[in-house]
């Protein structure tokens, strides 16, 4: 049977001979790209029984190696975090996961607010060595030229160099495509991102990303500490950081989107709108 696998990113004979070979007992009948994944890009696979799985090839390093990115979804997977690893391609060529039907939203409601809150908790309780990436060396490297705003920006990260450390493993990319969402259940998708920073760094992200209000804000914080192991919570302030944060988020996305060979101008428009308000 033909397989049709039609992408810019065609599945290569030997991917696809090892992904055959998996799916023996139930034959291949399509394989189609999806979007996503900008390093490794990923496939929907549908078998002749009609079950369907994801298949991630691995191409690039992005900020997690190929098989940290593998670890960290397997050991997620364990706490219904993400969807489940289900074959490891020899040589990090990539790995089948499950499919998991589900929705992307860009809005959310307080009990879906509070439940990522949690969820979030839990992932940052993960164990693994990954690598540090320093907020002031980033920033440094796309300094705005506005003077205004260069100043305020220097002075939030200066404000947080001072704060008491506490570093997590950080998605580092939760925009509303990386999170799905099933019914009442929230799962996390694509680590290449992911790495050591600030505790704030993630919450931030979705609070611009979601384009939060200061109360949705509060009750995401709110959920995340009521939860996480951390026992003097309080001492870190992470609303504090979380306020600190945002601009400094929204500033180095505007960057890299006005950069990126994809752009994206209503995605660029939305930090412009944190960046203005924040300037005045």
């Amino acid at each position: 049977m033909e397989i049709r696998a039609q992408s810019c990113h065609p599945i290569d004979s030997a991917s696809l001979q090892l992904i055959q070979a998996f799916f023996s007992d139930d034959p291949i009948e399509d394989i189609q790209p999806l979007k996503g994944g900008w390093n490794n890009p990923v496939f929907k696979i549908t078998c002749s029984s009609g079950k369907q799985v994801l298949f991630r090839r691995f191409e690039k390093e992005g900020l997690a190696s190929q098989q940290q990115q593998l670890e960290i979804q397997k050991y997620l997977s364990k706490l219904h975090l993400s969807p489940k690893v289900l074959y490891e391609l020899p040589e990090s060529l990539g790995f089948i996961q499950a499919f998991v039907i589900g929705e992307h939203h860009t809005k959310l409601t307080v009990q879906k607010i509070q439940y990522l809150g949690r969820q979030l908790a839990q992932f940052h309780q993960f164990p693994f060595n990954v690598s540090k990436v320093n907020l002031q060396t980033l920033y440094d490297e796309v300094r705005s030229d506005d003077q205004r705003l260069h100043a305020k920006l220097s002075k939030s990260l200066d404000v947080l160099q001072d704060m008491k450390p506490r570093y997590v493993v950080s998605h580092g990319d939760l925009v509303p495509q990386n999170i799905l969402w099933q019914q009442k259940q929230c799962f996390f998708i694509d680590f290449e991102y992911v790495h050591l920073q600030d505790i704030g760094w993630d919450l931030a992200q979705i609070s611009v990303e979601f384009q939060f209000t200061q109360t949705q804000t509060q009750k995401l914080i709110c959920s995340y500490e009521s939860v996480s192991p951390i026992t003097d919570i309080s001492s870190y302030h992470i609303e504090r950081r979380v306020e600190l944060l945002k601009p400094v988020y929204a500033w180095l996305c505007q960057k890299w989107w006005l950069q990126s060979s994809h752009p994206e101008p209503n995605a660029a428009k939305r930090y412009t709108h944190i960046l203005d308000a924040y300037r005045d």
